[in-house]
């Protein structure tokens, strides 16, 4: 009979013995609003000429990008605008899938960018983790989009996009030379 007693004290000290730290939300909002963010696009070119003439772009020509912006995007700032990134890199023409394959692309200023979304994530509803990202030495998590709407008008690569995942970077954001 002593056991009995002794768990059932125990389970009932338990919820004691974690305590919640409370966030300080001003500066815990303020710190998130520093942080980069990283969407992985699909994108179609925009309108020019192709091989047959015409102003339609060729599905050949599609491409997948990485869209880094250093701060989140507002959509008070953007208006009726699709969002564009502050950098965008070409990671592969035509398109490939990011589920399941394991990117290491050299973007900007030399440095690597690499993104390992699971297998499946495609499927994922929207906000569930799919991932996680890394560009230089800045760590990001990675979720599932779909529908965010971007343009990308950058020296290489320009177009319209939909990101198939959004990258929260994980640091302070602090500005790293991008």
């Amino acid at each position: 009979m002593l056991f009995p007693t002794i768990a059932t004290i125990a389970l009932g000290v338990l919820p004691f013995l974690t305590a919640a730290i409370p966030v300080d939300t001003p500066t815990a909002s303020v710190e998130a609003a520093k942080a980069h963010n990283i969407y992985l696009v699909t994108c179609v070119p925009r309108s020019r000429k192709n091989e047959n003439d015409d102003d339609t772009p060729s599905t050949a020509q599609n491409f997948t990008a990485i869209a880094y912006f250093k701060k989140p995007i507002d959509p008070a700032e953007t208006g009726s605008k699709d969002p564009q990134p502050d950098r965008a890199a070409l990671v592969s023409q035509p398109p490939e899938a990011w589920d399941g394959v394991k990117w290491k692309v050299k973007t900007w200023r030399d440095k690597i960018f690499t993104a390992d979304i699971a297998s499946g994530a495609a499927t994922l509803a929207k906000g569930e983790i799919a991932g996680n990202a890394k560009l230089g030495d800045e760590d990001y998590v990675c979720f599932k989009d779909g529908v965010t709407a971007i343009r990308i008008r950058d020296d290489d690569v320009r177009g319209k996009c939909v990101a198939d995942y959004f990258c929260a970077g994980l640091g302070k954001g602090d500005d790293d030379g991008l």
